[in-house]
């Protein structure tokens, strides 16, 4: 657990830094670093600044997705939050003879750094760490007050106010249902799908957004308890410390953890051992220490020793449980299935309220051919975790394989009703009913499908799988007479509607500029096309389906220098989408959850081998539209225009 790291980190930085030259050398060579890394952060943001400005012009948007330092940093918003955190280190470095000529230049571009970020959480944290530096002294806040710094995060989180507030409202849910022990590490993002939220928005990230409420949904009060003790134990400390730089200490430490009020800080081994080396320098030198009341000490020995004996147990079991797990996982990576369900089962037994050891049970019994055994984990993996579209999937899968068909239909429309804008779950679903012969449920599944992600149909799988030819467009038509006509920007369906009604050929028309070149495109209208696609690469910002159908464009004109440019583009706008441009994505297996490993942390790969069948992805889909358009258009829709399409005039530059 990061908790558990980060006292042993801080009790190492107490030892080493226990007299004066030894803080000093920490100071000089943590604002070293941070001159380091600042410069090289704006180097290389600034290149890509340049990139947009080139390709669009004017001040570019504050949410662009900047380099990650080569995957050393998995967002940029870490990046800005660990450069906020060196802050109060160049600013001690005085304290070191270091002259005001090389500190304040650093500590101007760190703070330029962490507002041009664009992360609202590294701006809150900022400014408690602006508070702390600030004040004449430390003054702790009171009771009443401790709801001020959240409801801010919340009201700087702008447009993610509704987000968080239905990703949290649902964790804490999921802590009233196991309010002891939580739902286990590494479940939350199993969990959230039950929020409701997921029923209108499918391209959202399925990150906590916040280490206390994670720490809530997945740990209980148990691990709440464990970190209180932890916290309490470092806030006694530092509020009876006579450090010279205890306000620098506290002014990181607040960088830090008030930023992960609304982040994941607290995932990254970066920011938990700087905010231990920054608690160390902050605490009482090794000559001081708290006074404490003779006649308190017993009453508070054997307070802490049987706190620290139950905090002990359960970290232990919850450790030994993930160690289990990890082992597991090995050995299903070296082919050895039977030792990795072995290991599984000491897992769960060891910490059996954890939904996601359950889902890896299951996987592991299948792997064995063992499809009953696999059903009863699933069933209980669902029970834990009711949100894990995954499980629910690979219940009703091996259900159906033992022709249980009301049983194995239920758990793939509860998969569905979790996040029906996820064609993963309709997919299965008409999957799972053609297994069990339920003609009616597989038709309804691939309609709502094609209403979802109505470019499904181009993926490879889709032909071995379901319907093709005239079986297809009449799916085409029924899906698209079962939505009403709306053209408005603020439809969150338009995109799907666009595609939708231009092959099923009904008339719509989009306002959206990238929209209305996609009706324009698959209806071969190369002159409209033409003139939408180069307005579209003067507006000074591009979303989705703006990158989309300028790279259908661009490689169907044959213009590779455009091309280029507006990948450049969207790789720092929506490299998702953009990537789908670069290479082919295969099909994907219903058994893993593509939406769950979009979390900021990796906290549970890798993860089981799971069994060979894959099912049209709408990643794999967009991927072949953006790379052949006309060849996707011949396999998803051989009547539309776009498939006979040859477009002669290039765009003009």
């Amino acid at each position: 657990m990061t908790y558990v790291a980060f006292a042993s980190l801080l009790g190492i930085a107490r030892r080493q830094l226990a007299n004066e030259r030894a803080r000093r050398l920490l100071l000089v060579l943590l604002a070293a670093i941070g001159s380091v890394l600042v410069v090289v952060i704006l180097a290389v943001w600034g290149l890509q600044w340049w990139q947009w400005v080139t390709a669009h012009g004017g001040i570019p948007p504050l949410d662009l997705v900047l380099s990650n330092l080569s995957g050393i940093y998995w967002f940029k918003y870490q990046i800005a939050i660990l450069i906020g955190m060196l802050i109060p280190a160049l600013i001690g470095a005085r304290r070191a003879g270091i002259p005001r000529s090389l500190v304040w230049p650093p500590v101007v571009l760190c703070g330029f750094a962490v507002v041009a970020s664009g992360s609202r959480s590294a701006w809150l944290g900022g400014l408690a760490m602006i508070l702390v530096l600030a004040a004449p002294r430390i003054k702790w806040p009171s009771p009443g007050r401790s709801w001020v710094l959240p409801g801010i995060g919340r009201a700087l989180a702008g447009s993610t106010v509704s987000l968080r507030g239905a990703i949290w409202t649902d964790a804490l849910r999921q802590f009233v249902r196991n309010p002891l022990a939580g739902s286990g590490p590494g479940t939350f993002a199993t969990t959230i799908t039950t929020s409701g939220y997921f029923r209108d928005f499918a391209r959202v990230g399925m990150g906590p957004d916040s280490s206390p409420i994670e720490l809530m949904s997945e740990s209980g009060l148990l691990g709440v308890c464990a970190v209180v003790l932890l916290a309490v134990s470092v806030g006694v400390g530092l509020h009876s410390s006579a450090s010279p730089y205890r306000r620098l200490g506290v002014a990181a430490l607040a960088m830090f953890a008030v930023s992960s009020l609304t982040n994941d800080t607290v995932h990254s081994a970066q920011h938990v051992g700087l905010a231990a080396l920054f608690v160390g320098l902050a605490a009482p030198t090794s000559n001081t220490g708290m006074a404490v009341n003779a006649d308190r000490r017993p009453i508070l020995k054997a307070a802490v020793a049987l706190a620290g004996a139950f905090v002990l147990t359960y970290v232990a079991a919850l450790q030994a449980a993930a160690a289990i797990h990890m082992a597991a996982l090995a050995q299903a990576g070296l082919r050895d299935p039977e030792n990795a369900v072995r290991e599984l089962q000491a897992a769960t037994a060891m910490d059996p309220a954890n939904g996601l050891y359950w889902r890896e049970l299951a996987l592991g019994r299948l792997a064995l051919h063992d499809v009953e055994g696999s059903v009863r984990a699933f069933e209980i993996a669902t029970e834990l975790s009711p949100g894990d579209m995954a499980a629910q999937r690979g219940l009703a899968i091996t259900r159906a394989e033992l022709k249980q068909a009301p049983e194995a239909l239920g758990a793939a429309e509860r998969a569905s009703d979790l996040m029906p804008t996820d064609p993963m779950n309709l997919v299965t679903e008409a999957y799972v009913a053609s297994l069990v012969g339920a003609s009616p449920q597989e038709t309804q599944a691939l309609r709502e499908a094609l209403q979802v992600a109505p470019w499904l149909p181009a993926a490879m799988t889709w032909r071995s799988t379901f319907a093709a030819g005239s079986s297809l467009d009449a799916l085409y038509r029924q899906a698209a007479a079962d939505l009403r006509s709306s053209d408005g920007p603020d439809d969150r369906q338009l995109p799907q509607r666009v595609w939708l009604f231009t092959i099923a050929m009904r008339p719509i028309y989009p306002s959206p500029l990238g929209l209305a070149a996609i009706r324009s495109l698959l209806a071969c209208d190369e002159f409209q096309a033409s003139t939408q696609i180069n307005s579209l690469r003067r507006m000074p910002d591009v979303g989705q389906w703006d990158i989309v159908v300028q790279n259908m464009f661009l490689r169907l004109a044959g213009d590779d220098t455009g091309l280029q440019a507006a990948m450049a583009a969207g790789l720092l706008r929506d490299p998702d989408t953009a990537e789908l441009g670069l290479t082919s994505f295969p099909a994907e297996s219903p058994f893993v959850d593509r939406i769950e490993d979009w979390r900021i942390y990796r906290y549970i790969e890798p993860t089981m081998p799971v069994p060979p069948l894959l099912l049209p992805s709408s990643q794999e889909a967009l991927s072949r539209w953006m790379r052949d358009p006309v060849d996707a258009a011949q396999a998803a829709a051989p009547g539309l225009p776009l498939a006979t399409c040859h477009f002669a005039q290039l765009p003009d530059n």
